[in-house]
């Protein structure tokens, strides 16, 4: 099990997440930037005691949503472009589990580096 993040460290981990979505802005699709806005204003609400996390079966619903969405932009999971948006898609239902104890290995966000 990995060290858990200090949570005042969560809003740099928020603006280094919309920094890296923001290079994309030339070849993500509007929607999906949007979403990684959402996402970003949601966890920071949360941080702030304001709002409370989805639960499991709407982050399920949301990853559905976000790979039909990718499908229908660009017809295909596979090429550069559609590669590109889907790491983004993930990383929008990662920042909603973060700090929150719950794995995001259940929603298949498993990390691809092996346990130390």
């Amino acid at each position: 099990m990995k060290a858990a993040l200090p949570k005042a460290a969560l809003p740099l981990v928020l603006v280094a997440f919309a920094s890296a979505a923001l290079l994309h802005v030339d070849r993500a699709p509007l929607w999906c930037l949007a979403a990684a806005a959402i996402a970003i204003a949601w966890r920071f609400a949360h941080w702030r005691g304001r709002i409370a996390i989805p639960g499991r079966l709407t982050r399920i619903s949301l990853a559905l949503l976000l790979t039909a969405s990718i499908l229908l932009t660009f017809r295909t999971l596979g090429g550069l472009s559609a590669v590109l948006t889907d790491l983004i898609d993930r990383k929008v239902i990662k920042k909603l589990v973060e700090l929150t104890g719950i794995e995001p290995a259940t929603y298949g966000l498993q990390s691809r580096r092996s346990p130390s």
